[in-house]
């Protein structure tokens, strides 16, 4: 019996724990990793004891012995008087021993090895040991396994013999060299060898059944279940790559994969559905959006002889001032209120007919077989039902709109069908808003001649080519030139284009802030140059919404004038009324902060708009600009509405100004009311540089002597 026939394998077990982990462990040894990696449940496995870890000097640096169910940290005294002797006596553990010690008359089983990294080409650190008893417990558990009782002999050297015990038994004894005992075993050989054949057969027997029914599962599986799978797989990599929605997965039997076909099927559906639905509907209020009603009117009939007696008509509807609701009361009451006008308009509808949402503050209306008379009736009512104010919490909040109509007979498709609405609803925008207007062959011309301008005005503008002309103001009974008011004036190709036209397009394309700053640069020019010579003439300049939204004013125009070495009171800045309607906080804000610092604001074409008494009364104006329109009825003899306008200013304490002033009549009728300022043709046109400082020197009026008076 060869001598190490009871530990060779032992031998192996402890050379497991050869890995770089256990390596860098004894260069930091820590309780968690023995804990982590010696358990309970791992020892028994092994049929092990106990483990110790031994670091290079000799030193014991941990133990993990399994008592019971538990598992102790502390080596039992019996086993530390024969396993410290041998680390002790070993020296370092250069290589893998197997020993055999007694601990009282309980055989050890001890293996050694070095500790080494996973390559095992680093030198070693330290050694484990793994203890295994030979007693009556692990003997009885082999013999469970092997059918061979063995006891292990303290006596050494004794020797090998064989002796039949009768009726099949054997004993058998050997020394167990070179450690300090013997083996000493009894077998039972009887029929062993044959009931080992038999059973060999039966497992043979049992196993090729066992692989036969497995390959006929197999079959059976991949028939009814691998293959139809396979080709759903099939189906459902075809559609994730051609987004087919015609894509079917079969579903003819009552099975769960025909279950799972038809559930495919439907989610399909319903998955084409939604894409689709949010494609061509608005988030917000649920209305088709821009593509959906392109889609309704791609199916409209074109190119038809025109003036027919019914015929379908697209309603374009821009809200008045929705911005204003936004910035003013929050974008979750312009929310709800663009709810609330899609819920008007669907609700006014005839049966067939269709209403969308474009986005932002633009809706659409789709009217099929419908007369052109009972079109605009249709479009006043949609006007009322939008006038209907929003109940939100405690707020009443209304709107208005623009509404533009266009006629899909005679039309070239659905692009100048839109065009033509569009178009429509700019007319109506231009027209005072909260109103409607009809598209005809005059708008498009109209609109053609306004994007030629648009184009134009934006090269200008770049090109710094917008002429500044100056009116000047008078007081005609003291004689004194009071100020001067800049103004913008632009050609093209030599042709004068109105104010009235040019500015709107610039206050649309964007344009106004660069040109309202132009102005005030060549403003800021002209009184410095003024100034130079002793002329001391103030200058009013205008500012637009777009300037206070789009700019900081209150740092752009005190660098503008204080770089030209002005103080504040040489400018002065005009606003019309109708920006108070809709002046926003931070315009209100910005006022006062220019007023601060000294600047002055006039309240330009007063009378026209629809401005509270309150809101004039709480922003810093220094004077009101009596609009032209009512000096006109001076000529009339109709003193009204100037003498109220007078009155009013007077009980404000604001200073008065009549603009459009055009004949000595009227002159004398203002200073009969009051009012000796004065600015029209009746004084001067609006003069270029050189044409006004021969006006100031000829005029008659002189000028202020001190600049701050």
């Amino acid at each position: 019996m060869p001598s190490g026939a009871c530990t060779a394998s032992f031998s192996r077990t402890a050379r497991r724990w050869q890995w770089d982990d256990f390596y860098r462990f004894m260069a930091a040894p820590s309780g968690q990793f023995l804990d982590d990696n010696f358990t309970v449940s791992s020892l028994r496995n092994l049929r092990v004891q106990g483990a110790l870890v031994w670091g290079d000097s000799g030193k014991l640096i941990g133990v993990r012995v399994v008592q019971g169910a538990e598992m102790s940290t502390a080596l039992p005294p019996i086993w530390d008087d024969v396993l410290t002797p041998l680390q002790t006596a070993g020296g370092e553990c250069v290589q893998r021993k197997e020993l055999l010690v007694w601990a009282d008359d309980t055989p050890l089983a001890v293996a050694m090895t070095p500790v080494r990294n996973t390559a095992g080409d680093a030198p070693p650190r330290g050694c484990l040991m793994l203890v295994r008893p030979l007693d009556a417990a692990y003997r009885s558990s082999l013999k469970a396994v092997t059918g061979v009782e063995f006891v292990v002999s303290a006596q050494r050297d004794l020797p090998t013999t064989q002796t039949h015990l009768g009726s099949g038994r054997w004993q058998a004894q050997a020394p167990m060299t070179p450690w300090p005992a013997s083996l000493l075993v009894v077998h039972d050989t009887g029929l062993q060898q044959e009931r080992n054949a038999v059973t060999w057969l039966m497992v043979l027997a049992v196993v090729m059944v066992f692989l036969s029914s497995l390959v006929a599962l197999g079959a059976w599986v991949h028939w009814l279940v691998v293959r139809r799978l396979t080709h759903f797989s099939e189906l459902a990599d075809r559609y994730r790559a051609t987004h087919d929605w015609t894509t079917s997965w079969p579903a003819k039997g009552r099975d769960e994969i025909d279950n799972l076909g038809r559930s495919l099927n439907e989610l399909v559906k319903q998955v084409h559905w939604q894409v689709e639905h949010n494609a061509t509907h608005d988030s917000l209020t649920g209305l088709p959006n821009r593509q959906g009603l392109e889609r309704l009117l791609s199916e409209l009939h074109y190119h038809e002889a025109e003036h027919r007696s019914r015929t379908s008509c697209l309603l374009l509807i821009d809200l008045d001032n929705f911005k204003v609701v936004n910035d003013g009361f929050g974008h979750d009451v312009g929310d709800a209120l663009l709810c609330h006008v899609g819920r008007q308009l669907s609700a006014t509808l005839r049966q067939g007919d269709t209403v969308a949402r474009l986005g932002g503050d633009e809706f659409a209306v789709v009217l099929h077989a419908v007369q052109r008379e009972a079109a605009v009736e249709f479009a006043e009512r949609l006007l009322e039902k939008m006038r209907v104010p929003l109940t939100h919490g405690e707020l009443q909040v209304s709107t208005t709109g623009s509404v533009g109509l266009a006629f899909c007979d005679g039309v070239d498709g659905v692009g100048a069908l839109m065009r033509n609405a569009d178009l429509a609803m700019y007319q109506a925008k231009q027209n005072g808003r909260d109103g409607c207007a009809v598209f005809n062959e005059g708008l498009q011309v109209e609109a053609q001649r306004r994007n030629r301008l648009e184009q134009a005005l934006r090269r200008a503008v770049s090109a710094n080519g917008i002429q500044v002309v100056f009116q000047p103001v008078v007081d005609v009974v003291s004689r004194q030139v009071v100020g001067m008011e800049a103004l913008a004036r632009w050609s093209l190709d030599g042709e004068a284009v109105s104010p009235t036209e040019f500015i709107p397009i610039a206050e649309e394309a964007g344009l106004i802030g660069r040109l309202g700053m132009q102005v005030l640069e060549r403003s800021c020019a002209m009184v410095a140059r003024l100034r130079r010579q002793g002329m001391y003439v103030p200058c009013s300049v205008n500012l637009s919404l777009r300037q206070f939204q789009e700019f900081n004013l209150a740092e752009d125009v005190p660098r503008v004038v204080f770089s030209h070495g002005l103080p504040s009171s040489a400018i002065r800045l005009e606003v019309t009324e109708g920006l108070l309607e809709t002046s926003p906080e931070s315009l209100v804000q910005t006022m006062h902060t220019l007023k601060g610092l000294g600047f002055v604001f006039f309240l330009d074409d007063f009378g026209t708009g629809h401005s509270s008494l309150y809101r004039l009364r709480s922003l810093p104006f220094h004077t009101l600009k009596v609009d032209r329109s009512f000096v006109l009825l001076l000529d009339k003899g109709d003193e009204v509405m100037v003498r109220t306008v007078t009155d009013l200013a007077r009980e404000l304490d604001l200073g008065m100004i009549a603009e459009g002033v055009e004949s000595q009549t009227q002159v004398e009728t203002l200073v009969r009311l009051g009012i000796t300022r004065v600015q029209g043709f009746v004084v001067a046109r609006p003069l270029s540089d050189s044409a006004l400082v021969q006006w100031l020197a000829s005029s008659g009026y002189t000028c202020r002597e001190d600049p701050d008076s």
